[in-house]
């Protein structure tokens, strides 16, 4: 869809027409006419932005928000278009980086090395039952420890799911003091409850000693780090002599020897001879580097993606590398930037104009609408549960589908092959 509209392929024309008819709908929820802002630098964000207004327009959007009938359309969406409701058009090309990392939060490690589907993941029980397979349900509205925990980091979790062991076994001791009638019915109430509670505790476990499994399996500690110093560094022959080892690693899967020659070859575009080295320790994988270098390149990105062009990024990265315990977590999205210096009045019209000529870009939103063609990862969700507390703001994030490392790569393949 990169290519202008005239060349689309039937299927890309419906793509293109459901992606506006998916916004379409989450403005009707919103319930207000939102001030359209999209990446200056990626025409289809363009194409996508003035098609939603122009779908805006043309529908009956305005009388449900005004409540009245309005002749004039083009006075009435004016008039009716709130400054303070954002609608925020991103194109995934630029940061290709975000997808490719580890994940160390509970929700994103699940989505990342577990197969879950609508909300469904199947794992195997091994030691912990006697069925081969065992499928779990995660939702935020029957499972509690799940909506309350979904952020936090890998460490933090184990400690959560043995707090919850540790109580259900205490709340367990107490209720099997039946010493009198009343204690039994009193049990015999409480026990879907307390069943309910039982299997939940399980689910958690289980998933957690899965998850545990792969990255040990997998070495993903030792991979992770250095991802994150990737992404916060600039380090050159560092980074090509720990990658170089990897590469030349047996015990490390060529699925992660990819990912991490991906981000290299992002980080470090101009280095040539030495990606080109990694492209042969890739074998038949090496035009994957040519393809994401072809889309996603930093000839087609607007900004500094690893925010260490300037003299005052590269202190601010070192200030933040040093204030962060955990190494794993030092990454921040590039949404997270994109939407504090929106709420803060900062975001440059050069780079994210809106699709109105008197849009005040210095007033602070309280509602933003952000959407992502190519697609929405776990960690910019938590990115932005982060913007939404500190800032106190509505954002709904959608994208046209959620990511993982697994169908970043996927889509690569499908570049490749088209």
């Amino acid at each position: 869809m990169y290519n202008l509209p005239s060349s689309w392929t039937t299927y890309e024309e419906t793509l293109f027409s459901r992606m506006i008819e998916g916004i379409y709908s989450a403005s009707l929820q919103l319930g207000e006419i939102p001030v359209i802002r999209y990446l200056a630098n990626s025409p289809l964000c363009r194409n996508i932005a003035f098609a939603v207004e122009r779908r805006l327009l043309d529908s009956n959007l305005i009388d449900l928000v005004s409540g009245e009938f309005v002749n004039t359309r083009s006075e009435s969406y004016d008039d009716k278009r709130n400054e303070s409701t954002i609608l925020l058009i991103l194109d995934r090309r630029e940061d290709p980086v975000t997808p490719l990392l580890t994940q160390w939060t509970y929700h994103a490690m699940i989505h990342e090395l577990l197969e879950i589907k609508n909300n469904r993941l199947c794992l195997d029980n091994g030691e912990f039952s006697n069925k081969e397979k065992e499928e779990y349900v995660l939702s935020e509205q029957y499972d509690d420890f799940f909506r309350d925990h979904k952020y936090d980091n890998f460490g933090d979790i184990g400690f959560s799911i043995r707090d919850l062991v540790n109580n259900h076994h205490e709340s367990s001791k107490t209720n099997h003091r039946l010493e009198t009638i009343d204690d039994i019915s009193r049990f015999v109430q409480m026990y879907p409850d307390f069943k309910k509670e039982y299997n939940n505790i399980y689910k958690h476990v289980n998933i957690l000693h899965e998850l545990s499994r792969i990255v040990q399996e997998r070495d993903l500690m030792r991979i992770s780090a250095l991802e994150q110093d990737l992404t916060v560094c600039d380090n050159v022959d560092e980074h090509s002599r720990q990658i170089g080892n990897l590469l030349s690693d047996t015990r490390i899967s060529q699925f992660d020897k990819l990912r991490l020659a991906l981000l290299y070859s992002l980080k470090y575009e101009k280095e040539e001879i030495q990606i080109n080295n990694f492209k042969y320790h890739l074998g038949t994988q090496a035009n994957y580097i040519d393809k994401l270098l072809q889309v996603f390149g930093e000839n087609f990105r607007s900004g500094d993606l690893f925010l260490n062009k300037t003299l005052l990024n590269i202190a601010k990265n070192t200030i933040n590398k040093s204030n962060n315990n955990n190494i794993y977590i030092q990454h921040k999205t590039l949404l997270y930037y994109i939407l504090e210096n929106l709420v803060k009045g900062k975001l440059k019209n050069s780079r994210f104009p809106s699709t109105t000529d008197d849009y005040n870009s210095s007033k602070k939103p309280l509602k933003i609408m952000v959407f992502v063609v190519g697609g929405v990862t776990l960690e910019e969700s938590r990115d932005v549960n982060v913007i939404r507390n500190l800032y106190d703001v509505d954002i709904i994030l959608g994208g046209t589908n959620l990511l993982n490392s697994k169908l970043f790569i996927k889509d690569l393949e499908l570049l490749i092959n088209s």
